[in-house]
């Protein structure tokens, strides 16, 4: 039975970076085992890739999608580690092989100089739930319980000391998450 999910991407840390990055996806499950991803984004910073990633607790407990408030340190950005809080650990990453789970190394989708771009991906979803259990112990795939997050700035923005990042320490600003939504079910 196919089943069809949407979220609507807003803009998250827009005071920062000086722009409001928003967009919409559509994820499709087919009959045929596969998953089609689609998202459009506008106004993202121009001419650079930006790493997407599903995040959820890949439990029952609900996620929801970072705002302002998560802001815990109070430094006028909401960062990666602040926005797990909500949304997740369980990473699965929106790049040229989500399959693979692999978040450092990917092709991720580039904006062109308007900030905009389209990334469209068919996933087999046997082959993603395997590399979700050998990575969590068990099936956390589930999309009716996840946030999308659209990350990336150049690294000439200027952020506080303070904004932090799980992935790579030296680069918060890779991380730096400027759209969110969390997937709703619209079929299915």
């Amino acid at each position: 039975m196919r089943k069809r999910y949407r979220a609507t991407l807003r803009a998250l840390n827009s005071d920062c970076i000086g722009r409001q990055a928003h967009g919409f996806a559509n994820f499709e499950v087919t009959d045929d085992d596969a998953l089609q991803i689609r998202i459009e984004m506008f106004n993202t910073p121009a001419d650079m890739n930006h790493m997407a990633v599903l995040e959820s607790t890949g439990s029952d407990a609900p996620v929801v999608a970072a705002t302002s408030a998560q802001d815990q340190n109070h430094d006028g950005v909401v960062d990666e580690e602040e926005a797990e809080q909500v949304s997740g650990k369980v990473f699965v990453p929106l790049d040229n092989a989500p399959d693979k789970l692999k978040l450092v190394g990917s092709k991720y989708p580039e904006a062109d100089d308007n900030g905009f771009y389209i990334y469209q991906q068919r996933v087999v979803v046997s082959a993603l739930r395997d590399q979700l259990r050998k990575r969590y112990g068990r099936d956390v795939f589930t999309l009716d319980n996840t946030v999308i997050y659209v990350n990336g700035v150049q690294s000439d923005v200027i952020l506080p000391k303070t904004v932090a990042s799980d992935l790579d320490k030296s680069k918060p600003y890779l991380t730096l998450p400027i759209a969110v939504g969390k997937l709703r079910k619209v079929m299915g």
